[in-house]
């Protein structure tokens, strides 16, 4: 028996890709449940979300990190099933207007770091494991 990345992850034919991937399949269980968790009680607040992206390749990252979008030249945990980013749905459409203090709050509610949390906010709402995190900036 291998892990989540092993098992689940480098099969996947997104593994390689440059296309942003928004399938929760590609995150890990117990992170899916509390990011599914997050998006319902935004709803129950009247706020509807989305997941945007999940996992993102090292070949995606590295064009972000080309285009001068991230600091980060090798994707961290996004690339292991540990952190997705959350945007507000507004017109059926994705939006990044607005504050997402409330999605930040949500996620801490359900025991998630957001990227919020440190003073520069690289992308719209990031959630992590925290117990996974030693190092993330």
């Amino acid at each position: 028996m291998g892990n989540f990345f092993t098992d689940a992850i480098k099969p996947n034919a997104n593994f390689g890709s440059i296309k942003r991937v928004a399938d929760m399949k590609l995150l890990e269980p117990i992170t899916r449940q509390k990011v599914e968790a997050i998006i319902e009680d935004a709803g129950a607040h009247g706020l509807q979300s989305m997941v945007f992206e999940t996992f993102r390749s090292q070949a995606r990252q590295k064009q972000f990190f080309d285009q001068g979008a991230t600091r980060l030249k090798k994707v961290g945990v996004h690339n292991y099933g540990l952190a997705c980013d959350i945007v507000k749905v507004v017109g059926g459409e994705p939006s990044w207007k607005g504050s997402f203090a409330l999605l930040g709050d949500l996620a801490h509610h359900h025991g998630l770091i957001w990227g919020g949390d440190w003073g520069r906010l690289i992308v719209v709402i990031l959630l992590l494991m925290p117990f996974m995190c030693n190092g993330v900036p």
